[in-house]
């Protein structure tokens, strides 16, 4: 049974062997959900994500783990009279010893912490900055425990800076540290490519599928600095701040588009964020 392959850490037995590979070579997966009046913001868009990634790293986790974990985080948490908060959770590999190639059996290690919300910005929209530090893909956009780039990223933040937003290597508009976007343009919005990921985040594929149901088309297309120059309006997404709009890169000032207020009405409809 999976569930004797596993080891579970919990808040109160909070302890990762030095050996785990997830600490030793960021060999694992995480994802962080939102928590609303007990209930979970896209739960089933997270669990795919996880699932998908676990399948492409070569982790034995399935659905069944999964429902095990969340009817143990339910029952914790009703416990504890939490109902509003971030979960996150950490799968790694385990202990495999020194080396980077993976043992044939690996006993996996799941990692489970609760958060308050973080501050959230109101509806003005805020100050970014662009990065120095580049964005490359390598992994299918899947949430690896890899996030060096972001890392470096976020160190570069001024005070009174949201997020940072992230160029590729070819000088492309590709996503935040935290964050998927969007660029509003005369015809919808417009989302960088998913190949071109490093984060495929589930906000954002959660409102590919919903807005164009809803009149507001959503396409796919390359991101250069010129083309963000010239749009409507920029919106930032993720799972835990919901949908946050731009209004400066630096110095650039951009405009406010009124669909802004019609995809957040439709994000709280749908999505309950």
């Amino acid at each position: 049974m999976i569930r004797r392959s596993v080891d579970w850490v919990w808040p109160e037995n909070f302890r990762v062997g030095a050996a785990d590979r997830g600490l030793a070579y960021g060999d694992g997966l995480f994802e962080t959900l939102r928590l609303i009046d007990s209930q979970p913001i896209l739960l089933e868009l997270h669990f795919k994500r996880l699932l998908a990634g676990a399948r492409h790293l070569g982790l034995a986790c399935d659905r069944q783990l999964l429902a095990q974990w969340w009817q143990e985080l339910v029952r914790r948490l009703r416990a504890q009279g939490l109902d509003n908060g971030v979960v996150k959770l950490i799968l790694t590999r385990g202990s495999g010893g020194r080396g980077y190639r993976p043992p044939a059996s690996p006993r996996l290690t799941v990692i489970t912490s609760f958060h308050p919300v973080p501050p959230l910005p109101g509806d003005g929209g805020v100050a970014t900055v662009l990065c120095r530090t580049r964005m490359h893909a390598t992994m299918g956009g899947f949430k690896t425990l890899n996030r060096l780039e972001q890392v470096q990223a976020s160190a570069e933040l001024p005070a009174d800076a949201y997020e940072g937003l992230m160029l590729d290597h070819a000088g492309r508009l590709t996503e935040g540290t935290r964050t998927n976007l969007f660029l509003i343009d005369e015809q919808g919005l417009v989302s960088p490519p998913t190949a071109s990921l490093a984060v495929n985040g589930v906000m954002r594929t959660a409102l590919m599928q919903l807005l164009p149901s809803a009149g507001i088309p959503v396409r796919e297309q390359c991101l250069q600095w010129d083309r963000v120059r010239r749009g409507r309006g920029l919106i930032l997404v993720n799972s835990v701040s919901g949908i946050v709009e731009v209004r400066r890169i630096g110095c650039l000032e951009l405009p406010s588009d009124s669909r802004v207020a019609t995809i957040r009405r439709l994000s709280k409809q749908a999505f309950g964020l």
